[in-house]
């Protein structure tokens, strides 16, 4: 059985801690980079279930029945950044607010939230794999719990002995 110690312990959780604080920012990253992906595919398409393109705006459109789709400035807008512990995905096209929402002429198509929707599982499976990669899988968590196990017996024979001694 290895040896115990407290200063060991405290090691092996600042090295946790790190690669769990590189794991949230990883997975942060790429989510912000999956959603803006599926924002930016959705441009074009019905794949959200838009209502329809009148018959007169595909008339007038260059490109025909492609839906927030015509110059390609709204997709080139939409982009991602990430902080510390957070991240966006939008646009800072004002058109994007209008599409997303709609207005008094125009039915909402709304592709930011449809596509973090979308993506939510997909997230949420890299995530669970990110994380088990920072604890280096099973292995390493369950290895933590026994140190921090044999933390707790030896703490507890410490009190009692002190206590012990001092009756």
């Amino acid at each position: 059985m290895a040896s115990f110690s407290l200063p060991g312990l405290a090691a092996h959780m600042l090295v946790l801690d790190k690669e769990l604080k590189q794991a949230e920012q990883d997975i942060l990253k790429k989510a912000a980079e999956m959603v803006e992906a599926e924002a930016k595919a959705a441009l074009g398409t019905y794949k959200f279930g838009w209502q329809s393109l009148q018959p007169a705006t595909i008339a007038r459109k260059a490109k025909g029945d492609t839906p927030l789709l015509e110059t390609g400035e709204l997709r080139a807008s939409i982009s991602h950044t990430v902080g510390v512990g957070e991240a966006y995905v939008g646009s800072n096209d004002d058109k994007a607010v209008w599409q997303e929402f709609g207005t008094s002429h125009m039915p909402p198509r709304p592709f930011l939230m449809p596509a973090a929707t979308r993506q939510e599982r997909a997230i949420h499976t890299m995530a669970r794999k990110r994380v088990a990669h920072a604890f280096h899988g099973a292995h390493e968590f369950k290895h933590i719990l026994h140190i921090a196990k044999h933390a707790y017996e030896n703490v507890k024979e410490t009190i009692e002995e002190f206590k012990e001694g001092g009756e």
